[in-house]
């Protein structure tokens, strides 16, 4: 029986040898430069930082703000572990507050209310190719005086009234995993729309917490120790495959948004029987594509018959608040009332595989399972 994955990097083999003729293979070479200037170009920012992984670039953009142990940042359970573990590890305080149904991204509303003395920045998840209301939450960060973190790992080139994810806030973080639209393997890329003092602290920490970037554009003679920092560097080999990546970022869209509608048109009618299935809007990336089931066993029960069908589809996030790491460390969080929508949400979401080289005649086989399991 044939499987079909849940996900497959679209990347062939003259793809795979042109980023093996770069000549430098450390970090900071003639192909990382370029991608970033066309980043900063493309996203309109001041400065873009490829860096290994989305979690490298969340550590360095928590670092950045010299959190203190009584600081506490807002941020939602429905999501990876690196976005609150990001926190934790710079001296934060998690506060976890509810999504809201339609985007999965932080409840504007909730955040609000949560705000305090204490809070330093709020963090907000892009979900799944849809964007959280991130102009609203900008609002209350300008109120109170905040930062803005945008973890848009999932949200590569996606415009919310003509402005790109990642680029509302005062950092933006993004993915280039094997799971992603694009991807170099592992890979993540920081931005900084405009603040020159966030760009100055970002390339210390990411350069072992020194002054290289400044030394080796020739502002300084010497390079030296200014704060705590590590090593979050790209690759250029890494850099060079990912080129090629973005060079056909259009057609990688363009064929997951094929297999997006044909997805929404062949399971639209379970919508009749409240099951819900993803509505991405025009702008989306269509990363990913979900039903959210009427009930958690009924989401295990049809999970089991796509798995047993070679079907590698999958749940996903499990609410952070309930954790075994919170839980044993209680004094490291906040959760703001019952966290109703996100564990509603965990419990019953299940998402189908998607990507490019997906062929409609598999997507069909797909929906009959799902069909055939609802008795349509």
């Amino acid at each position: 029986m044939k499987t079909i994955p849940f996900v497959k990097p679209w990347i062939n083999e003259k793809e795979l040898q042109s980023a093996l003729q770069s000549k430098f293979v450390n970090s900071l070479g003639q192909a990382s430069r370029q991608l970033e200037r066309d980043f900063e170009r493309t996203l309109k920012v001041k400065r873009a930082m490829l860096v290994g992984s989305c979690t490298d670039a969340l550590e360095i953009a928590f670092m950045s703000l010299n959190l203190k142990k009584t600081d506490e940042v807002i941020c939602p359970s429905f999501t990876f572990v690196s976005t609150v573990n990001s926190i934790i590890k710079a001296g934060g305080k998690a506060v976890f507050v509810d999504i809201e149904p339609n985007t999965l991204g932080l409840n504007p509303d909730k955040v609000e209310k949560s705000v305090n003395k204490k809070t330093k920045a709020i963090v907000v998840v892009h979900y799944g190719g849809i964007s959280a209301q991130v102009e609203k939450i900008k609002k209350i960060c300008i109120r109170h005086k905040l930062k803005l973190i945008e973890d848009a790992a999932q949200g590569l080139f996606i415009k919310d009234n003509n402005r790109y994810l990642g680029t509302f806030g005062d950092v933006g973080c993004f993915s280039f995993h094997h799971t992603k639209n694009v991807t170099c393997g592992e890979g993540g890329l920081l931005v900084i729309p405009s603040d020159g003092d966030l760009i100055t602290s970002c390339e210390e920490i990411r350069s072992f917490g020194t002054d290289k970037e400044s030394f080796l554009r020739g502002e300084v003679d010497k390079y030296e120790w200014q704060r705590i920092g590590g090593s979050y560097f790209m690759t250029d080999v890494q850099a060079a495959l990912l080129k090629t990546q973005i060079d056909k970022a259009a057609k990688i869209q363009s064929e997951r948004k094929r297999v997006y509608g044909t997805y929404y048109r062949n399971l639209r009618e379970l919508e009749k029987i409240q099951v819900e299935v993803s509505r991405h809007p025009i702008s989306s990336n269509f990363h990913l594509f979900w039903l959210v089931c009427r009930s958690k066993k009924e989401r295990d029960n049809l999970l089991k018959v796509l798995r047993k069908g070679g079907i590698q589809a999958s749940f996903h996030f499990l609410p952070l608040h309930d954790s075994p790491f919170v839980r044993r460390n209680p004094n490291k969080f906040r959760i703001m009332g019952d966290m109703a929508v996100t564990d509603n949400v965990s419990g019953r979401i299940l998402r189908l595989p998607i990507f490019p080289q997906l062929k409609n005649k598999e997507i069909d086989y797909i929906c009959s399972k799902i069909l055939a399991f609802y008795k349509i």
